[in-house]
């Protein structure tokens, strides 16, 4: 097989002969061409007699017979292309016809398009279909009966769908399918912009592609799902893309601090509004997701202007002591400014909080358990905030993947939950901005009193 024409994956799907088998796939990275060849191989070697192509339009119909055309010209053997009305659907298809009665066919992604039919099978973008249950119904009796193949691709559609649940089904090893995965990163490697350029590209290059491919798909779950293999739930991401983008501010300035205690790695990282100090605020208000190794611990400090309140600086920290999460929070609490904190005091924050308290006092730090209802308070707070839009969030996208993460998860009670298991982030940063916004919208806080310069009597009656 030609590298001339294939790229190393293109070719590695098409050596797979499992039965059957299935492409988790970027966009436009060359599977359907792939996948014409192995179809026009199978035809004109007689190891199938029809091959049977369900595309989502007809223009993917058409894109794809052109290929299994250019293919048949390759290996110069003589064939015959027409247009045909399905007799089922009364619909039109396009039909490709090799000189030994083997027929490739390409038609409607209506499940119907296989009754009365038999050969190898070939779901594309398979995700997306209307009817998936019912097209797979069809096409497992299309194929399977007499032992065709049968090939699934698709990119992703949520995980709400039959396609991402046949590759769960795999992953567990329930089920015995080949399985592809090729993400946009996957193919940049083996040298897709080569292909399309025709020359070779460097790194840079790369990179300048792939980052107006990234602002060019508008948002995060597009990118994701489209171009590098994630499928996105965004029915159960209780902060959708959207909504975070609509609260986006220009970038804090980030540092990074990494080192190395008693064997285990920590990190802190601290992003810092560009301009403005935190001691040239007028009224501070700090919320902390309290952790200790698997998760983040985050500081969201913010100032409160009028009903909004803009974030001033973010801390997160990875692995570190209680002591120097301890002394980070304590020097934080110690300015003037700073009016109230609520602190996360479940589990391991409780130490943490009850210090705080000891120090800087009760009516300056709420030590918050969380709880299903203080939980959902919280959350429910923060979505609120942010689509009044009354919080700033900077625009980085740890911290934006850490808001998406927060998954709402409704059981069968009707009882809400918020969930971050199996997801990318954690939604630490998320939670630290919701007590922080719990700090400053809290009802009736006692009010923080400073006492001002002395003034000596001898000044008090000046101007009189």
């Amino acid at each position: 097989m030609s590298q001339k024409y294939l790229l190393p994956y293109q070719i590695e799907w098409i050596k797979d002969k499992s039965p059957i088998k299935i492409w988790e796939k970027s966009r436009r990275i060359g599977a359907t061409y792939a996948q014409s060849y192995e179809d026009v191989q199978d035809c004109i070697q007689g190891k199938v007699s029809a091959v049977w192509f369900s595309s989502m339009d007809d223009s993917a119909a058409k894109e794809y017979i052109d290929y299994c055309k250019k293919w048949a010209a390759i290996y110069r053997t003589g064939f015959e292309a027409e247009d045909i009305k399905d007799p089922v659907l009364k619909e039109s298809t396009h039909q490709i016809k090799f000189a030994n009665g083997t027929k490739i066919t390409a038609g409607s992604s209506n499940p119907d398009f296989f009754r009365s039919k038999g050969g190898k099978v070939v779901l594309d973008e398979f995700a997306f279909h209307d009817d998936a249950k019912k097209l797979w119904k069809a096409a497992m009796a299309c194929a399977k009966v007499w032992g065709h193949p049968i090939r699934i691709l698709s990119t992703h559609n949520g995980q709400a769908c039959l396609y991402y649940k046949f590759l769960g089904l795999i992953d567990k090893g329930k089920l015995v399918w080949g399985r592809h995965k090729t993400s946009i990163h996957d193919a940049l490697d083996q040298g897709l912009l080569d292909k399309i350029r025709g020359h070779k590209t460097s790194k840079a290059q790369r990179e300048e592609w792939l980052a107006e491919l990234r602002a060019d798909s508008i948002d995060e779950t597009t990118f994701k799902e489209e171009f590098e293999c994630i499928a996105v739930d965004e029915a159960t991401a209780f902060l959708s893309y959207e909504l975070i983008r609509s609260c986006e501010i220009p970038p804090f300035l980030k540092d990074e601090q990494k080192g190395v205690e008693k064997g285990k790695k920590w990190e802190i990282n601290t992003y810092a509004h560009p301009y403005k100090k935190l001691e040239n605020a007028a009224n501070l208000y700090i919320g902390m997701d309290v952790a200790r190794r698997k998760h983040l611990s985050s500081i969201w400090v913010a100032e409160s202007v009028g009903r909004a309140l803009v974030p001033l600086k973010i801390i997160t920290l990875q692995n570190c002591s209680f002591k120097t999460q301890g002394q980070i929070l304590r020097e934080l609490l110690a300015r003037q400014n700073v009016v109230r904190a609520c602190i996360d005091a479940t589990g391991l924050g409780e130490q943490l909080a009850e210090e705080a308290q000891e120090i800087f006092g009760s009516y300056r730090v709420e030590a918050v358990k969380f709880t299903n209802a203080s939980k959902n308070a919280l959350m429910f707070g923060l979505l609120t905030g942010m689509e009044e839009a009354l919080i700033g969030v900077p625009t980085h996208e740890e911290i934006r993947e850490d808001f998406h993460s927060l998954k709402k998860i409704t059981g069968v009670n009707g009882q809400i939950r918020f969930d971050v298991e199996g997801s990318e982030g954690h939604a630490d940063i998320a939670v630290s901005c919701a007590l922080c916004h719990s700090a400053a919208k809290a009802q009736n806080p006692i009010p923080f009193v400073g006492s001002g310069k002395h003034r000596s009597s001898v000044f008090i009656l000046e101007g009189y």
